[in-house]
């Protein structure tokens, strides 16, 4: 439970602070292969939650965007397939197509949904019955609304997407899977968030939010939402109260987030910020291009009344999923 934003740990972690850091679960990221560029090639990956027993799932440099299924069994994940016509415009490869799921030790890989257009996340309900996705199936609602994108509910065995947002990206579902925060552009490269019912209904911005802010993620309370603004990371109430920044590790920017512990600690997906660098051949404003930022992951809890930081790995890393399952 948690008790404030960022409790001390219980007398388990307390203990196992002593020795640095250790605590239950599992962390599935994707990584380049080593020695790469961080795009196109990506695979995923599982590691201990202190950062022991990094393990490669995937070896085929077109797998990402990891998501665990609520009893630790099975990792879904985005695939990059072939098209069987090329699309039009930039970039030319590399499109994420198709939803697999395999078991946690990487074996059993199978296909949930093949679709010519891009599936960029998704995650499993608690109840472990449907999984939510971002994809960009179709570029109307029924309303008439124009979309880049949407949220989309598929039963956890595959089937027909039904759309239940609108322009609705980069979903994170209630412990009790009733609610389902994501992130909204409305209107086109404007971002916030949204709380909703997971049936598609009542949806309602979430308050107060700095600018641009986007990927929530769910505290396993229900409690509150983290979530990342201008390379920035934020807690708030599910309404946008008591909002409160965590601060990141010093000379990185953090964007990707995922609980662990009971709730009590944040595992970030960061890029180095301290000094200039960019993706995918990004030019400065001089017109150098700039090098790949290294992306790393790191740990943030409070023991005892005190912020400790890890870096969990020297290798490229990014996009946790924590599950506490064994």
């Amino acid at each position: 439970m948690l008790r404030s934003w960022f409790s001390t740990y219980s007398v388990w972690l307390l203990l196992a602070s002593a020795i640095g850091f250790a605590q239950p679960g599992r962390i599935a990221y994707e990584r380049a292969p080593d020695g790469k560029p961080v795009w196109p090639a990506r695979d995923v990956y599982r590691m201990n939650a202190d950062g022991s027993g990094d393990t490669a799932l995937t070896t085929d440099g077109h797998s990402h965007t990891p998501s665990w299924s609520p009893d630790g069994k099975q990792i879904l994940f985005v695939h990059d397939a072939a098209l069987r016509e090329p699309r039009q415009g930039p970039p030319s490869t590399h499109h994420p197509v198709e939803l697999q799921v395999m078991d946690a030790d990487g074996k059993n890989r199978r296909l949930l949904l093949r679709t010519e257009a891009p599936i960029y996340s998704a995650r499993w309900s608690p109840d472990g019955k449907a999984i939510a996705v971002s994809a960009a199936l179709q570029q109307r609602s029924e309303s008439g609304e124009e979309m880049r994108g949407g949220l989309y509910l598929i039963p956890a065995s595959g089937g027909t997407p039904k759309l239940l947002y609108a322009n609705g990206w980069s979903a994170a579902w209630s412990p009790d899977g009733k609610r389902l925060a994501f992130t909204v552009e409305r209107p086109r490269g404007e971002w916030s968030i949204y709380v909703g019912n997971a049936d598609g209904s009542d949806a309602v911005p979430m308050q107060d939010l700095p600018r641009y802010a986007g990927l929530p993620a769910w505290s396993p309370d229900g409690e509150w939402l983290a979530f990342a603004s201008d390379r920035q990371v934020f807690v708030s109430r599910p309404d946008g109260t008591e909002r409160r920044e965590v601060a990141p590790p010093s000379g990185w920017s953090c964007q990707r987030i995922a609980w662990s512990g009971e709730g009590d600690g944040l595992v970030l997906g960061c890029y180095s910020s301290s000094k200039p660098c960019g993706f995918l051949g990004n030019v400065s404003s001089t017109g150098t291009v700039l090098p790949d930022c290294e992306r790393r992951l790191f740990g943030i809890a409070t023991v005892a009344g005190v912020r400790e930081v890890r870096q969990l790995g020297e290798h490229d890393a990014t996009a946790p999923a924590v599950s506490l399952r064994e």
